[in-house]
């Protein structure tokens, strides 16, 4: 998880993902807070005497923003937009190192990454970096805040500014609201979406598309597909290996018993349980009270 160098004109990440150049953040920005504002394209370009063509292109980032235009927009929309590079890569390292956190479950260090969001400067957010930091705002949401309502109006409108983000950004974001939807019975499906969505972003031999996998089986087995679930136990923890997730790993074996005794092999899972309760890494885990109560959760059998 590379974040290109903080001086930027254009960003290429790969063959099959679109151009994203200063002009698409910053159009994206001044879209977002017209319709923040409740500013219809017609309204805006009439009072800023502009038409309203060359206005859509500028927030669609086709056009180049020209001398002074920034500053007619901040004036406009009564905003401060700053071309302050240097957010372009503090927002990102600031996402990487929360969800690198969050996946190696080392909860103490990712509530630290996510909570640091709040003392970021208001200038700061203002930048290139203003999208990436709401995809850090739905993070702390999501993980730590959990206010239903705001968490909606961001998932909204970063599904509008898409276009802003890299595949691996877009891949966290799918996956994070995918970790929102798993909240709740009623929204796995919802979460499975996501998850394959996020899948379809990133690199198969990364860390978001191993997390991606697991949340999958945690999905089969709790949907009823526990036969599909153990078909792709196999890859599932190859992919945890690959990526050095041990405490998900042993997470991964207790669900992988919740499907044992669903499909009625009940001396294997107790076997494999009794192995896991006594070993010295479950022991190690247990210390850490967010995957104790994981582990409580995912020993919860309904026999």
């Amino acid at each position: 998880m590379n974040k290109n160098n903080t001086h930027f004109d254009t960003r290429y990440f790969n063959d099959n993902e679109e151009t994203i150049t200063k002009n698409t953040i910053i159009g994206a920005y001044f879209r977002y807070q017209r319709i923040l504002q409740n500013i219809s394209l017609s309204d805006a370009a009439k009072s800023m005497k502009m038409n309203k063509g060359f206005l859509s292109d500028l927030e669609r980032g086709n056009r180049h923003f020209p001398e002074g235009t920034i500053n007619q927009f901040n004036d406009f929309y009564l905003t401060n937009f700053q071309q302050n590079e240097k957010t372009y890569s503090q927002s990102y390292d600031l996402l990487n190192n929360a969800f690198l956190s969050y996946f190696q479950l080392n909860t103490a260090l990712e509530k630290e990454y996510l909570t640091s969001y709040k003392n970021i400067p208001e200038k700061e957010l203002h930048s290139y970096g203003f999208f990436t930091y709401k995809l850090v705002e739905l993070f702390y949401q999501v993980r730590l805040a959990n206010d239903s309502d705001i968490i909606c109006q961001l998932i909204s409108v970063l599904t509008n500014n898409l276009n802003v983000f890299s595949n691996e950004e877009k891949a966290i974001f799918f996956d994070i609201c995918g970790e929102y939807y798993m909240q709740n019975y009623s929204t796995l499906f919802n979460a499975e979406e996501c998850f394959k969505k996020s899948n379809s972003y990133c690199s198969k031999s990364s860390i978001i598309y191993a997390l991606n996998i697991y949340q999958l089986f945690i999905i089969f087995e709790q949907t009823n597909r526990c036969a599909y679930a153990l078909l792709n136990l196999p890859r599932v923890k190859d992919e945890l290996k690959h990526t050095h997730s041990y405490a998900r790993e042993c997470i991964l074996d207790i669900y992988s018993a919740k499907c044992l005794i669903q499909l009625g092999l009940n001396d294997i899972a107790q076997e494999n349980l009794h192995v896991i309760q006594y070993s010295n890494i479950s022991r190690i885990f247990y210390e850490d009270a967010t995957i104790k109560r994981i582990l409580h959760r995912a020993l919860s059998f309904s026999y």
